[in-house]
């Protein structure tokens, strides 16, 4: 697992599609153990959820699990919570398709360099280039921007991605906060036009 961090364990975020909607998973690797990674389920995690008055999982899954061997057919023996397990990956749709059995569960991942010029205007706003979760506001509401200067900040893919300014204008409202789970393609922030400017 990649991410590594000066004292601290590697973490990633990413979202999985759960029977009752996406699924946010917290990945953490055990310092303590090799190949073993602690990973936390927030069910229910999207906006759309938290629109119609859902909050995150109150009691989210919390799952360790250590990968024993993997195959070059991309299956995988694992020990999950003590008890060994079995599974088998295959690349699905722009992500990955975990079998368990004859369940499966879909890991829904973005290429990166992706996000370069993305983030376009949507009806006066800026949408979430992949999914991520918001880490840092870096404007405020009223503020004049310009072209290309950073909204707001989004860790996803282990990496920190800036949401910039497709135009001059002025923040009118930001749709998430800090800490906040955002799905691709959600509106983050409603920046007003540069016509009226003069």
């Amino acid at each position: 697992m990649s991410g590594v961090r000066l004292n601290a364990p590697a973490k990633t975020v990413f979202w999985l599609d759960w029977s009752d909607g996406p699924a946010l998973v917290r990945l953490t690797a055990d310092a303590a153990e090799a190949n073993a990674y602690v990973a936390t389920l927030e069910r229910r995690a999207g906006a759309a959820a938290r629109r119609a008055g859902e909050a995150f999982d109150a009691s989210p899954m919390t799952v360790r699990f250590r990968i024993d061997h993997v195959d070059e057919a991309g299956d995988v023996r694992l020990t999950v919570d003590g008890r060994p397990t079995f599974a088998s990956l295959a690349a699905h749709v722009g992500g990955l398709r975990i079998w368990f059995g004859a369940d499966h569960v879909d890991v829904v991942y973005a290429d990166p360099l992706s996000a370069v010029g993305a983030g376009a205007a949507q009806e006066g706003g800026l949408v979430a280039p992949m999914p991520g979760v918001v880490t840092l506001l870096k404007a405020a509401i009223g503020d004049r921007v310009e072209a290309g200067d950073t909204l707001l900040v989004m860790e996803a893919m282990k990496m920190e991605h800036a949401v910039k300014a497709p135009h001059a204008g002025v923040v009118e409202s930001f749709r998430f906060g800090p800490g906040d789970a955002v799905r691709e393609g959600e509106e983050l922030v409603a920046l007003s036009g540069d016509e009226t400017a003069s």
